[in-house]
């Protein structure tokens, strides 16, 4: 990292950075390029210092390591970070204000990451690990001494957040150098919002923002976290389906039985919860629960049109997972994620192989994820999952059952309800600041840009539209293939540095491509 000297020398010209040119985004993109191009290594080395920092959102001595650290780099780039505290994991907010500006951008990303299995990692997760290409192809260790040669476009970082979400930390860092070293200014004003328990599902998110509005106040929110598309482009998303998870769990005898004594007498826990199952979700993915799709927002001609608009990839993403079919009636990728979706993560009941006994256990658990779409609540979603299993004649807990409730009841399921699910966010593609970013996009990407109506997956947007009624658009920079979540998590260094130029593109160019 560049010496406190440096960081002081940096805040000393910041009056010089005030009176610098608003670039357009053409300049700002190859002002960005020149920039990684001279200063690649160095850019690894602080990606490598800040990755080896545990980053558990729970563990708050590691995560407050990780917030004094960004800090220290942001406030090299001139942006003085403050911490905020939650209640939980501190979020860290900063401001960089543009003279003339008059519109403000919040910038989006989370420091935290996922726990690890140290067993299933091949390299140490908070030990980065730099390979000339993909783990997966055999890639080899890069000698990191040998600096007489450029970093390499395919090299890949092997840590835990080197893709979700460590790596716009280093490009936006990275992005404002170089429009500095340029002479360059973005056209609106930024803030910063780096939250610290995005992957422990945000439980002091909502209150965190109810609490700091004023300080939050903006017009437009970009999300910087996900995966570039399948085919390599790099993509805008306009939404995120909402999340919600349920631990239920059936009942049958106090204690394990002979199932040759008690076959066909008690009650068997596993079969209960498969039917309950088979009744919820059928082999196509479509719901069952009855009037779960009433709710649900269709998707519009406009949406419909963007995902036409985009080359077909059912084949290429089957083949890299090894499928031979898919589900949702057969929609294409990007139309299935317009629906809501029931996931069974999970199943907890008896054991198999050589666990295996002849034996009635007393109980079985299933985990259950939804995915959710645009109008639906969480409340509706757990009326609707509530009132389906009253249907089938079970009597709902939230606790043990006790010994009275089980010689009442024939039928007993406890619920455990996500504390820390959220709804789902989709910005309509005609929506001036989602109009234009696609723009700046389409220009520094030269056209080469998708615009997807939604993500697969979650993010923590509902609590932003809700609290603050702004629109707000999810850019991500990582590679498809990049495991987060997983062990052996990785970023590809051409995406990283490609990261770079967009984000100096759009600091430059959405002020003035939303003014036109």
């Amino acid at each position: 990292m560049r010496n406190l000297f440096f960081s002081v020398i940096i805040l000393l010209m910041l009056p010089m950075v005030a009176s610098a040119q608003t670039a357009s985004v053409e300049d700002a993109r190859h002002a960005a390029r020149a920039y990684w191009q001279a200063h690649d290594w160095q850019i690894l080395d602080e990606f490598s210092e800040l990755l080896a920092l545990p980053n558990y959102g729970g563990n708050d001595a590691d995560i407050r390591r990780n917030a004094a650290h960004i800090t220290a780099m942001m406030f090299e780039v001139g942006i003085e970070m403050q911490i905020i505290e939650t209640g939980g994991a501190p979020a860290l907010y900063g401001e960089l204000k543009t003279p003339g500006a008059t519109k403000t951008v919040v910038i989006y990303l989370h420091y935290d990451g996922q726990p690890i299995d140290p067993s299933l990692w091949v390299t140490p997760a908070f030990e980065p690990t730099v390979r000339d290409g993909a783990l997966l192809d055999g890639a080899e260790v890069v000698d990191l001494d040998d600096r007489a040669r450029a970093v390499g476009q395919d090299w890949r970082i092997y840590a835990r957040s080197a893709s979700d979400d460590k790596a716009p930390i280093i490009a936006i860092i990275s992005a404002l150098h170089a429009m500095k070293a340029a002479g360059l200014s973005p056209s609106v004003n930024l803030k910063f919002f780096f939250e610290g328990e995005e992957e422990m599902g945000s439980p002091f998110l909502e209150q965190t923002i109810i609490n700091n509005t004023d300080l939050l106040a903006s017009d437009f929110w970009l999300f910087l976290d996900g995966p570039q598309d399948q085919r390599g482009n790099p993509r805008v998303v306009l939404g995120v389906r909402g999340t919600y998870g349920v631990q239920m769990t059936v009942y049958g005898p106090i204690s394990g039985l002979h199932s040759g004594h008690y076959g066909n007498f008690s009650p068997n826990p596993i079969s209960r919860l498969a039917h309950i199952m088979a009744s919820m979700r059928d082999e196509d993915g479509r719901i069952l629960i009855d009037g779960f799709y009433d709710d649900v927002m269709e998707p519009s001609e406009a949406t419909l049109a963007l995902i036409n608009d985009m080359p077909l990839a059912d084949d290429d993403i089957m083949a890299a997972l090894q499928i031979a079919d898919h589900e949702h009636q057969r929609m294409r990728y990007e139309q299935a994620l317009l629906w809501p979706a029931l996931n069974f993560r999970g199943i907890q009941a008896g054991g198999v192989f050589a666990q295996s006994r002849n034996v009635i256990v007393p109980e079985a658990t299933v985990s259950i994820g939804f995915r959710l779409v645009p109008n639906q609540t969480l409340e509706a979603v757990r009326n609707l999952v509530e009132t389906h299993l009253r249907s089938l004649g079970y009597h709902i807990l939230y606790d043990e059952p006790d010994r009275e409730t089980r010689l009442k009841h024939s039928k007993i399921v406890r619920l455990l309800w996500s504390s820390a699910g959220y709804e789902a966010v989709r910005t309509v593609p005609d929506n001036p600041w989602a109009a234009a970013l696609i723009e700046v996009m389409r220009q520094a990407t030269d056209g080469d840009v998708l615009i997807y109506p939604t993500l697969g997956g979650s993010l923590p947007l509902a609590h932003i539209t809700k609290n603050l009624n702004v629109p707000l658009v999810v850019l991500p920079i990582a590679n498809q293939d990049n495991s987060q979540h997983a062990p052996n998590e990785n970023i590809r260094l051409g995406h990283l540095f490609r990261g770079i130029e967009l984000y100096a593109a759009i600091f430059a160019g959405l002020g003035e491509a939303f003014a036109d």
